[in-house]
């Protein structure tokens, strides 16, 4: 059925931040009934050109212009009008987890759409209303079930039905693709290829995952460092033009060339790290045994839901324990906190950074340096006293060892590209001393190719020191070109051993989903 198709443009549009210009005379035309790609290296100014358009950044100059007539989006609220809602990836911040899936995909239309006329809202009218929309989706979800208790990808389910509700004519979607697994983003993307062909919606979708890209999006515009710097359609661009474009470089990347080859003859320290029947108190994991030594990258592989992050979080002490134990240098030791874990060198950094790893509201330098402040360790501290002059020192030399981009070492984390906070949680554990097992946990998550090849690079320098790191992942290319040994979790079960030089992407994949 021909629709009329609607046209949202950004001209010229600049927004400055204290030290930052963001958006640099940015000119993007989307149209309804199409998905366009938004793809940049972190930092480039997508997620700041989104929030513009979702009205959380008023204060820009330059133009947005709806179907031709300038338009100022001040609110959000101004931005749903509109007809644009924006699904950020931190899916929690848009939903109340303590109400239904009906009254959360019937809020807005309860609070800015006709049913704001109603002085009493019935229930089972909400319920029917929702449960309707989701059929139009090919959904089943109970309407009646709390937001709290619902996996990612259903919350995302309800973030899109409130859209069509609100008869959306552009939807935004910041990375929806980071936390699922492999079925559930299929199924996203059909559910997004009938939005655009049975409802007209124009759907603009940011990713770092490229290769996903070509099988969904009909155009692409690449951003770097702000400005726009590409745009056409995605046939146009191979993989390897869009990451010379996104990095401004001569050559595309190459992650196994970028990390460089797996060297046998790296000197190993004698430190060794066994682990042995570790099972879970809730169930999410059953007897996991793996052994390493120092120098090496241990690759524990899983897809979404396998038990890779409640395995993490076990290993130092922040998940309860049914039964196991760590043999660490020939001790055994069992954890009972994060804490103890870090002070026998043990450390993690989550896949949740911004949940699990960061203080957002705090500077970098102060992000970089609490982990040193809680275990009062050297240089910061003299007679009692804490030294300020050596902590901005110290940060400042992280800072630059690391490459995180940053007006300066006061700047709220909270403002950093996700790639930048990534190295920020790192940092934190390099400038303790005393960390010799780093255990990553997705650790590319929400992160673009340019900061995945100095995040590989700075886990090759930590073994070619003697550090052991613990690389838990589900992007199994990733596994092959830096790992030395591959566990494969299946399940909550470690199902296969394998060395990454004699296996395959494909033969992982196997393991992963269940092939034994």
């Amino acid at each position: 059925m021909e629709r009329n198709r609607h046209l949202l443009e950004v001209e010229r549009l600049n927004v400055k931040f204290p030290g930052v210009h963001a958006l640099k005379d940015v000119s993007i035309r989307f149209q309804t009934g199409e998905v366009h790609a938004v793809v940049g290296a972190n930092g480039a100014g997508k997620s700041t050109l989104m929030k513009v358009l979702g009205g959380l950044y008023p204060e820009y100059t330059g133009e947005v212009k709806f179907d031709g007539q300038v338009v100022h989006i001040m609110h959000p609220v101004h931005s749903r009008a509109l007809g644009i809602d924006v699904v950020y990836q931190e899916v929690d911040a848009a939903l109340i987890p303590y109400l239904t899936v009906a009254e959360n995909v019937m809020l807005g239309w309860m609070i800015h759409g006709e049913g704001r006329k109603n002085v009493i809202f019935r229930r089972n009218h909400i319920k029917q209303q929702a449960t309707a929309i989701l059929h139009r989706l090919r959904k089943r979800i109970d309407p009646d079930a709390l937001v709290q208790n619902l996996t990612l990808a259903e919350k995302q389910l309800v973030l899109i039905a409130r859209s069509l509700v609100e008869k959306q004519r552009f939807i935004v979607f910041d990375e929806p693709t980071a936390a699922l697994s492999h079925r559930e983003t299929e199924e996203l993307f059909r559910l997004i290829h009938e939005l655009v062909q049975t409802e007209g919606i124009g759907v603009i979708f940011i990713s770092h995952r490229l290769q996903e890209l070509y099988t969904l999006a009909e155009r692409a515009t690449v951003m770097r460092d702000g400005a726009v710097v590409a745009s056409g359609l995605m046939h146009d661009f191979s993989a390897d033009d869009l990451v010379r474009l996104m990095l401004g470089s001569s050559e595309a990347v190459d992650t196994k060339n970028e990390v460089g080859t797996k060297n046998a003859n790296v000197t190993r320290e004698h430190m060794t790290f066994a682990v042995h029947a570790f099972t879970d108190r809730a169930g999410r994991f059953e007897n996991i045994s793996f052994e390493a030594t120092g120098g090496q990258v241990i690759g524990i592989a899983g897809m979404v839901g396998a038990g890779k992050t409640e395995l993490a979080q076990a290993l130092v002490g922040a998940r309860p324990l049914l039964s196991g134990n760590i043999v660490l240098n020939g001790q055994n030791v069992r954890f009972s906190s994060p804490v103890q874990a870090l002070q026998h060198g043990v450390v993690l950094i989550p896949e949740e950074r911004r949940k699990e790893g960061l203080w957002l509201a705090e500077s970098v330098a102060f992000n970089l340096t609490i982990g040193t402040l809680k275990t009062l360790s050297r240089p910061f501290w003299q007679g009692g006293w804490l030294r300020s002059d050596q902590l901005r020192q110290e940060s400042l030399k992280m800072i630059g060892a690391l490459g995180i981009k940053t007006p300066n070492e006061k700047k709220p984390v909270a403002f950093l590209s996700g790639g930048n906070q990534q190295k920020v949680v790192i940092g934190k554990w390099l400038l303790h001393h005393a960390s010799k097992v780093y255990i990553f946990d997705e650790p590319t998550k929400g992160v673009d190719v340019g900061a995945k090849r100095d995040i590989m690079r700075l886990i090759r320098s930590l073994t070619a020191k003697g550090a052991l790191v613990i690389y838990m992942t589900s992007e199994l290319g990733e596994l092959l070109a830096i790992a030395d040994d591959i566990y494969v979790l299946f399940d909550g079960r470690m199902v296969q051993k394998v060395s990454a030089h004699e296996t395959t992407e494909s033969k992982l994949l196997y393991y992963a989903t269940g092939g034994v």
